[in-house]
């Protein structure tokens, strides 16, 4: 009598929620490009604007005229409920009335952030619920040159990148959760700005199991597959 050891893979797709193995959450990314061929279409694609006179769109970007008055743009409560862990990335450029000072302004439900390259200190500030800034860097403006801010934050760490250097890291004190609400900028004092895009997105954790995962995309859809070996043991009469 002889033993032999026998493997069998059964794969399961898992499609409904009510099983036990969570579907992996979609990225989430909303990108502004300002493509649009009216301000009023770009109020009602959700931004509000403090000063449409101020508010001029150019070729697929948006310029903030700042040097007759200040002049801002707003979009809020338009992302998904749930986005706690952010990324905000815009391109800017000043035209060269005034100073510059391409900036990142963030609202969640509990505070708001606002990262500024400030041509007219030439440093770098940060923003904390209407304080006055903290200041760090050294910031040397240029006319007609494109730039890239960013901030992300994880958990209580937000970082702050100029054309993908890191610049500063800041530690909220709060740890209370507080989700993503809303994103705006403003014009430099005196000064223009224009912005090429603005663009959020949120990395989703994958889900934790007991089992080995794979995930594919069935219709459009992030879904699980659950790899499941089930070993037996065959006894044969020789």
């Amino acid at each position: 009598m002889k033993g032999k050891v026998c493997i069998i893979v059964a794969v399961f797709v898992v499609l409904s929620l009510v099983m036990t193995v969570q579907v992996k959450a979609a990225d989430f990314t909303w990108r502004e490009d300002f493509n649009y061929e009216s301000l009023q279409q770009m109020e009602d694609a959700g931004w509000q604007l403090a000063n449409p006179d101020g508010t001029r769109l150019d070729s697929g970007t948006v310029v903030l005229d700042g040097t007759q008055a200040d002049t801002s743009i707003n979009y809020i409560n338009h992302f998904p409920e749930g986005i706690y862990d952010w990324t905000l990335e815009i391109k800017a450029l000043w035209l060269g009335h005034g100073h510059s000072q391409p900036a990142i302004y963030v609202g969640t439900e509990l505070h708001n952030y606002g990262f500024v390259a400030d041509g007219w200190g030439s440093q770098y500030g940060l923003y904390r619920d209407g304080a006055s800034p903290i200041t760090f860097g050294s910031y040397a403006e240029q006319a007609n040159v494109w730039v890239t801010l960013r901030m992300e934050k994880k958990a209580n760490i937000i970082n702050m990148y100029h054309d993908g250097t890191l610049v500063k890291s800041y530690t909220e004190q709060d740890t209370t959760p507080s989700q993503l609400t809303g994103v705006s900028t403003i014009s430099p004092w005196k000064g223009d700005e224009k912005y090429e895009y603005y663009q959020v997105s949120e990395s989703a954790s994958a889900p934790s199991s007991d089992f080995p995962l794979l995930y594919v995309v069935v219709g459009g859809i992030t879904v699980a597959i659950v790899a499941v070996a089930a070993i037996y043991y065959v006894r044969r009469k020789r």
